[in-house]
């Protein structure tokens, strides 16, 4: 949860703000997490959902309800929750998100839902505060291999349209008969079925423009006859991040690399902590995060459109 406001109209006991909250869907099942100091607090309950209202029965005399609102932010939800029990009555509007941050124009725009609603000013959450780990049946199973490293079984080129930049990345260099410069900041523009490569090593930038053929997960192309780049979009949770390996096989270099790509300049801990455990399950070399505050170099597509 990034931002909350309540308005509570009947309590019969003192009301404690909780330090950080998450909510988990699976099936017709909603948690919600929620840290109180040191300590972790679970609750678990079966969702009805229709259309764009929802309903939770908690036995006979409690009832949750609420409704999802649109929001301009891609990877949000914003969503009102009334509660009418014997005890307590309140009324509340969150605004969650797949970041644990979010940037002023969304947290503007969530402010003026919650004034139309004539709810209390929002409060934000401190996106530095650790989140419990959500429970599915009681216990929290780290995730296997087997979960992580999973291609993109419907991959729709159009959701690659537009500027990434590297966020992490892990490089194996199989063969080489050069030193391996790395790259200041990098980023990823794709459109039609053009790929373009941007690099900002030092003061310079350098641009690496191909058509790339997609298939499925698997992408590859060719630069003349003799280098070929091949490689595959992984699975990730992070709703604005694309996780592709890289790989080249040249006469003359060679070269294994697992990238973590976003619409933002740098991502939560967790989103980091995933595309780690990736690369421990390919047995890559430890990732290494971009500074954000590089600047990137601007794409050629967009210097050739600006001419």
């Amino acid at each position: 949860m990034v931002a909350d406001s309540m308005k509570i109209t009947q309590s019969f006991s003192s009301f404690q703000q909780s330090n950080s909250t998450s909510i988990d869907f699976y099936n017709s099942t909603v948690i919600k997490t929620q840290r109180f100091g040191e300590s972790c607090i679970h609750f678990a309950q079966h969702i009805s959902i229709e259309g764009h209202q929802f309903n939770i029965k908690f036995g006979k005399m409690s009832n949750l309800s609420g409704t999802f609102y649109k929001t301009t932010c891609a990877d949000c939800v914003v969503m009102s929750s009334n509660m009418d029990s014997p005890n307590y009555k309140m009324e509340e509007l969150r605004l969650f998100s797949k970041r644990r941050e979010v940037d002023q124009k969304e947290l503007k725009e969530f402010a003026a839902q919650v004034e139309c609603l004539k709810l209390p000013k929002p409060v934000v959450l401190n996106p530095l505060t650790e989140l419990c780990p959500v429970h599915h049946e009681g216990h929290t199973a780290p995730l296997t291999c087997e979960d992580l490293i999973q291609p993109l079984d419907q991959l729709d080129p159009r959701e690659l349209e537009g500027s990434w930049a590297l966020v992490a990345d892990s490089l194996k260099v199989i063969q080489s008969e050069v030193s391996t410069q790395l790259s200041d900041s990098t980023s990823i523009d794709f459109y039609n079925s053009t790929f373009i490569k941007t690099q900002r090593i030092g003061l310079s930038c350098y641009h690496f423009a191909q058509d790339v053929s997609i298939e499925g997960a698997n992408y590859n192309f060719k630069v003349g006859g003799i280098s070929s780049f091949s490689g595959t979009f992984y699975k990730t949770t992070c709703a604005d991040c694309v996780v592709l390996s890289f790989n080249e096989d040249s006469p003359n270099y060679k070269s294994e690399e697992l990238c973590l790509f976003s619409k933002r300049r740098e991502v939560d801990q967790r989103v980091l902590r995933e595309f780690a455990a990736q690369v421990k399950c390919l047995k890559m070399p430890k990732p290494v995060v971009m500074d954000p505050s590089v600047e990137l170099c601007p794409s050629r597509r967009h210097l050739s459109s600006s001419a």
